[in-house]
């Protein structure tokens, strides 16, 4: 039954209701009469492309903006009560994005207060916000109907007339491509764009050498603390020319709320030099609570835990080439080196270059940080310090003050420096995290196969002869955002941050997934060994010994044994053939079980 619609009453307030979808807006006007609810109005608009990639707090602010707009000729000149998140008000206050700051201008005009409201109480709102119908297929779905097409294999009939126009020798071409060389060859059938996107899609050789992005969703954190010096980030910058000391790098430490930085220029990146910068530092502003570090070796070794050990503090380290885990002391690193070069490049002496890191240092800690909107040195010392005194501000003399008095104004104006910051990282970091909350977070699932980018500067493969990704590896689990990995031609467990990876498709009846893995280093499986020799005469080491071997691609070669030492064709071979002083000794309790089957 539809609900009876009511006209404004003058005498009753007026409350408004918004919420957002990932695909549509909604909206719902009402009154209370009489203890009764009487509505007015609802709004339910569906989100256009580009409107559905917001995020969910723009669509969220969106939709306030955009009821304002609809309703305004019942609202306007009227007091009355929005109900909605808080979070998306702090946005729109927030972001300095113009589309948004167009919106905070729009609703200046109106009379109304604020009052929050959880989702599971925004009944009517929430639901008109699904009533429309998405004008395109959500991420979600799209992801759904890859899953089910991987579990239905294409007719081999139609497969291998995909091949021949699919492959190294004609080239790895795209969808209207290899349709078009189909066409030409008048191979035709109903259902062959399905088939030839599917294909490609799970073309093994496209998937590692493609240079798309896969969009990746983590849990959204923060890097921030809300105690000075109780969390710093410790990271060292190099190399750089040897100045007359011979220092070549610089070990930088930042204070992960005040961002209070300090620089020390160090000779090399052993331990000792680490470990000297945190006593230095820890001798100044006290032992903090935690470190976290990258696991370079001049900080992931037994000195630094005897440091650890002595000082008492928790030593965190970050996953290997996640730069977003340690993101406060990279972003500080860009900053150090552009303030260093700029020195450099007006004085034109690079081998003095440690000499202007205490200027370096003073630049950071005295401008206005946009995370906490005060500097770093007004934190950590208030107002006692100025370190632009004498360089932007005269120096002023405070003998007419009192002591006493000027020490509390100094500690009050510290207090009220501490808070504004607090209330300014909170204020970032709630955005930030609620900003990416309605985002689905990626999982790959367990016993899935998945392509991982190279671990290395800039995720560059060994040669230009190599494909962009490597794998594919077998998920076994993960803990939060690092996965445990199986390495289909080692055998062994290897970690990865849940960023390195992309989702490998195959078709399991035409592609091993062994197979693919196996090419990364051209490596090809053992099919059969078929003799042996040594290389010297009368020799019985194992130096000396090779065998014929038999490959998968029906190719054979002559490899010695230390290649093939922990191969199981080999253990067969020298076992049927009275040699098995040469077995290694941890496959010889395994092999007497495999060889009953023979």
């Amino acid at each position: 039954m539809c609900p009876k619609l009511f006209f404004i009453n003058e005498n009753a307030p007026i409350v408004l209701c918004t919420d957002a979808s990932d695909y549509g807006i909604g909206a719902y006007l009402y009154q209370v009469v009489d203890e009764q609810e009487q509505p007015i109005s609802f709004l339910s608009k569906t989100l256009d492309k580009t409107q559905m990639k917001w995020s969910t707090i723009e669509k969220e602010a969106y939709a306030i903006y955009y009821a304002f707009h609809k309703f305004d000729y019942l609202i306007r000149d009227s007091h009355f009560l929005l109900k909605t998140d808080h979070a998306n008000l702090t946005y729109i206050n927030t972001n300095s994005k113009q589309k948004v700051q167009r919106w905070k201008l729009a609703i200046q005009e109106y009379d109304f207060d604020i009052e929050h409201i959880k989702g599971e109480n925004n009944i009517a709102a929430d639901a008109f916000s699904r009533l429309c119908t998405p004008t395109e297929p959500l991420e979600n779905d799209v992801e759904t109907l890859f899953t089910i097409e991987s579990l239905r294999s294409i007719p081999s009939e139609f497969y291998k007339k995909i091949s021949r126009v699919h492959n190294s020798i004609v080239g790895h071409s795209g969808l209207e491509k290899t349709i078009q060389r189909l066409h030409d060859r008048k191979d035709d059938w109903p259902e062959r764009a399905m088939h030839v996107k599917q294909f490609l899609r799970q073309c093994p050789c496209c998937q590692k050498m493609s240079s798309l992005k896969t969009p990746i969703m983590t849990n959204p954190y923060t890097l921030a603390s809300y105690g000075i010096m109780d969390r710093i980030n410790i990271d060292t910058i190099g190399p750089l020319p040897a100045n007359e000391f011979g220092h070549k790098y610089i070990v930088a430490i930042i204070d992960c709320f005040s961002r209070f930085i300090e620089l020390w220029p160090v000779r090399d990146t052993t331990a000792l030099s680490a470990a000297t910068a945190v006593t230095n530092f820890a001798g100044r502003y006290g032992i903090p609570a935690q470190i976290l570090t990258d696991n370079g070796t001049q900080y992931a070794n037994s000195i630094m835990k005897e440091v650890e050990r002595l000082f008492k503090y928790e030593h965190k380290f970050t996953h290997p080439y996640s730069h977003q885990e340690n993101g406060i002391v990279e972003r500080a690193n860009k900053e150090i080196l552009r303030h260093l070069n700029a020195i450099i490049f007006d004085t034109r002496i690079v081998e003095k270059w440690s000499d202007y890191l205490p200027l370096v240092q003073r630049i950071m800690n005295s401008q206005i940080h946009e995370s906490i909107g005060v500097s770093p040195a007004s934190i950590v010392f208030g107002n006692t310090l100025t370190l632009d005194r004498g360089i932007l501000y005269p120096y002023t003399d405070n003998e007419t003050t009192k002591l006493s008095d000027w020490t509390s104004n100094m500690l009050s104006a510290q207090e009220t420096i501490v808070s504004v910051a607090i209330a300014t990282q909170n204020s970032k970091d709630m955005f930030h995290i609620s900003r990416n909350s309605g985002s689905s977070i990626t999982e790959f699932p367990i016993n899935s196969y998945v392509l991982v980018k190279y671990e290395n500067e800039g995720h560059k493969p060994p040669t230009k002869l190599h494909t962009k990704l490597r794998g594919p590896l077998r998920v076994i689990s993960h803990v939060g955002s690092i996965y445990t990995c199986e390495n289909l031609v080692t055998n062994r467990l290897e970690d990865f941050h849940v960023k390195l990876l992309s989702p490998f498709r195959y078709d399991a009846v035409n592609t091993d997934p062994a197979d693919i893995a196996n090419r990364d280093n051209q490596h090809f499986v053992v099919v059969s060994i078929l003799k042996h020799k040594f290389t010297k005469a009368k020799s019985t080491k194992t130096s000396d010994l090779i065998f014929l071997t038999k490959w998968d691609d029906n190719s054979q070669s002559w490899i010695s044994f230390h290649e093939l030492r922990n191969n199981i064709e080999l253990h067969k071979y020298l076992k049927l053939h009275r040699m098995e002083r040469f077995i290694p000794k941890q496959f010889k309790n395994n092999l007497t079980s495999q060889m009953s089957g023979i």
